[in-house]
């Protein structure tokens, strides 16, 4: 086989990417982060596909390998196959199942579509994926990772080396598949083998047999318990037949006291009935009772409501007449007063004036007089004219008169400038100080009697404001008392109207004279209602006890009684004697009806709750002789894979000779001869043999580099031996020789050489020093 080229369409980093390989030793060379092992990836992902169910971006490579742009993850790969070309594209999605594949032969033209299920790889390289990691797909030369299937796959192969087997027979699959079989019917858990349910069901349906056995002794005792009880039924019904017999005439001595107590009842509640009549011929009921008890408290309510407005009205009839008689206080004394003090206020400021002028005198002495003369003439005219004006107003009000005053007064002040005039200043004895006294104490005055007339006017304001709210609150006053006398008016209407109401529903009732008032009535109505209803009670009982349809049948019913003869001479001492014992066997009859239909239901239940007994033991044989057939075919199993297990450790003992032999001497080319020979256990575990010197060295105790080249050499002779018709398969490297110094890396790739002469190897490194020998070597070299 031969893999021809690569495309990776849309795959980690590459985008529309092409590698193409050759026949033998093909080097691809680049650096580190270029793709190596994406591309190594890709061969084996579209061959195998892998899995897309882990979280780890790691071991998911479906997530590792996910385009950098996102889009849809494919490529295709061109190989030759036993002399066919092919190519083959596939579609990576969520899972192998998932994704799309197309196997195209292109020496037929037949194009075959088809899902990830199909294993592509196992059908082309006879390899599943794990056999085909271990072999000739090597990205890591230290040791195998355990894989039994795989080991076991390989071992299978290798025996078609000493064997004339099919390759499709594997020792390890037939085992594989006895192991199976047996596990199918006995389980390593024991729990979940058909031979292990069978078991489990065994158990279970002998355990249903011993609760048969044990329900059908319960069967037998409850028939038993049935007929017992049915034979006592039948007689305690012969002994209730007699008796019943006996207590016909107990009956109609019943029906007799019955039919009594039902005529009384009626004689009781016609009575009663009589009692209460209304006008109409029908006796008050609660609906009468009712309407007069509202009324009668409507009434009273409405009379309470009468006497609060009553009092509400004396109320305000009185405070009204208390408001109308307080007395405002004198106003016109007070205008009086306030008017003296005005006039008072006016002949001081005259005198202040006459004493500031003069004090004006005295502080300046005029040498011409002439001028004084004649400003005092002037000041005489004014108090002239002054004096004329005020009696003319005071035609028109009398406080106008007060104008003329200040006229005299200035008459009476320029006369007396003039005669001061005339006789010289020589005539004046008075000095300035006695002046300024006089003036201070007028000045005083004049505040005093300024703050009187404030007070006054305050006075009088405020007696004018608390009059005009007096007036206000009386007519507001007056107009609730008015509103008060006509809701009073209108009350007494409504106590009058709702009394008259009253008396005419209590004049409804017939007899309404016995009643002392309403209230009286009302009681003695109620206690008649719940009486007959107690008496309608009793006449309901007895009704049902009589079976009468009208009073007329019951009427009827008790003449007939009465004229029994035989029924009026029974004893009562016999009667109470049946009726006792007919009491007994009544209760012992229907415990006997309960107890037998228990009983039944019962045995129902058992007969219908499971299999009979017979039908389970032959159930229980049936199984036993499955299980035992069942085990018998696991002892068998035992016995056949134990003699495969030595049949192939035979085998395997000749298949591992030719192994061992291929793998020593791969091993010797590469380490120059050092070591003689190679073991190689079941796992694929190394041990060697170093060239003159004793005794096996297992792998973990060789150097890094020498342990590689042995596993190294083990897989080569793996991918040698395994292959079919001796047609190898390509060997696929990825950096396999990257512990090794230069002169084992030189050595293995000259080995590598020659032994890609007859396959194809394909070996990616990042190294320059294996890139360069194989440029030495003449190898085909590719850089990526």
């Amino acid at each position: 086989m031969r893999i021809n080229s690569v495309h990776l369409a849309s795959f980690g980093k590459f985008k529309n990417y092409t590698l193409n390989f050759s026949d033998g030793f093909n080097v691809i060379f680049g650096e580190n982060e270029k793709g190596k092992t994406t591309i190594m990836a890709f061969i084996r992902m579209m061959f195998y596909g892998t899995s897309g169910k882990s979280s780890d971006t790691a071991k998911n490579l479906r997530k590792k390998y996910m385009p950098f742009d996102s889009d849809l993850m494919a490529g295709s790969i061109d190989f030759e196959h036993k002399g066919v070309s092919y190519t083959l594209e596939r579609v990576f999605k969520t899972s192998n199942a998932a994704d799309k594949l197309k196997l195209i032969n292109h020496n037929t033209g037949e194009i075959n579509s088809t899902s990830g299920k199909t294993d592509i790889g196992s059908a082309f390289f006879g390899l599943s994926d794990s056999a085909f990691e271990k072999s000739v797909y090597i990205g890591n030369l230290s040791v195998f990772s355990a894989n039994e299937d795989a080991d076991g796959e390989l071992n299978s192969k290798l025996s078609n080396i000493v064997t004339s087997l099919d390759e499709s027979v594997s020792l390890e699959e037939v085992k594989a598949r006895l192991i199976k079989a047996k596990e199918l019917l006995m389980s390593r858990s024991g729990k979940i083998g058909i031979y292990d349910k069978a078991q489990k069901k065994l158990e279970e349906t002998e355990r249903l047999l011993m609760e048969a056995e044990r329900r059908e002794e319960s069967i037998l005792s409850t028939q038993t318990l049935i007929s017992e009880k049915q034979a006592r039924q039948e007689v305690v019904s012969k002994e209730s037949a007699r008796l019943f017999e006996l207590l016909k005439n107990a009956k109609k001595l019943s029906l007799k006291a019955a039919l009594d107590r039902y005529f009384n009842s009626c004689e009781v509640i016609d009575k009663l009935e009589e009692k209460i009549m209304l006008s109409n011929g029908h006796p008050a009921d609660k609906t009468f009772l009712n309407q007069l008890k509202t009324a009668h408290l409507e009434a009273e309510q409405l009379k309470r409501e009468l006497a609060l407005k009553e009092h509400e009205t004396e109320k305000a009839a009185a405070a009204l007449e208390l408001l109308k008689g307080t007395k405002d206080t004198d106003i016109l004394s007070l205008k009086e007063e306030k008017q003296m003090l005005e006039s008072e206020l006016e002949k001081l400021r005259l005198n202040i004036a006459f004493l500031l002028s003069k004090e004006n005198e005295l502080g300046t002495k005029s040498k011409s007089t002439k001028p004084k003369r004649t400003a005092k003439i002037l000041l005489s005219g004014l108090g002239w004219l002054i004096t004329a004006v005020g009696l003319g107003l005071g035609f028109v009000s009398s406080y106008l008169f007060l104008v003329s005053l200040l006229g005299v007064i200035i008459l009476v002040f320029g006369g007396l400038l003039i005669r001061k005039t005339d006789s010289g200043v020589s005539a004046g004895t008075e000095n300035k100080e006695s002046v300024s006294a006089k003036l201070d104490a007028e000045r005083t005055r004049e505040s005093e009697l300024c703050s009187k007339i404030e007070a006054l006017n305050n006075a009088i304001n405020t007696v004018l404001v608390e009059s005009g709210s007096r007036k206000a609150l009386i007519e507001a006053k007056t107009i609730e008392f008015l509103d008060l006398k006509e809701s009073l008016l209108s009350a007494k209407e409504n106590v009058h109207k709702t009394e008259r109401e009253l008396d005419t529903r209590f004049s409804h009732l017939k007899n309404s004279g016995q009643f002392n008032d309403i209230l009286d009535a009302v009681d003695i109505i109620d206690e008649t209602l719940s009486r007959i209803d107690a008496e309608k009670v009793k006449l309901s009982m007895s009704y049902e006890q009589t079976g009468c349809s009208s009073r007329e049948e019951a009427k009827s019913r008790l003449a007939e009684l009465n004229t029994d003869s035989e029924l009026n001479n029974m004893s009562s001492s016999e009667l109470e004697s049946a009726q006792r014992k007919i009491k007994e066997i009544s209760e012992e009859k229907n415990r006997l009806g309960a107890e037998i239909a228990a009983l039944k239901q019962e045995l129902k239940n058992l007969l219908s709750s499971g299999d009979t007994v017979s039908v389970l033991r032959l159930k229980v044989d049936k199984m036993k002789q499955n299980l035992d057939k069942q085990k018998a075919f696991c002892d068998s199993v035992d016995l056949s894979v134990q003699a495969l297990e030595e049949a192939f450790s035979e085998l395997r003992h000749s298949f591992s000779r030719i192994l061992e032999g291929k793998t020593a001497e791969i091993f010797s080319s590469l380490t120059g001869g050092a070591y003689t020979s190679v073991n190689v256990s079941k796992n694929f575990e190394i041990g060697v043999t170093a060239k003159d010197s004793f005794g096996t060295k297992e792998w973990q105790y060789l150097s890094l580099g020498t342990a590689q080249q042995a596993y190294f050499a083990l897989r080569l002779a793996l991918a040698e031996l395994i292959n079919e018709d001796n047609s190898r398969l390509p060997l696929l490297l990825d950096d396999s020789l990257s512990e090794y110094d230069d002169s084992r890396s030189l050595v293995a790739m000259e080995f590598l050489k020659e032994y890609s002469k007859s396959s194809q190897t394909i070996l990616f490194t990042c190294h320059s020093g294996i890139a360069n020998m194989a440029k030495s070597l003449d190898l085909n070299i590719k850089n990526l």
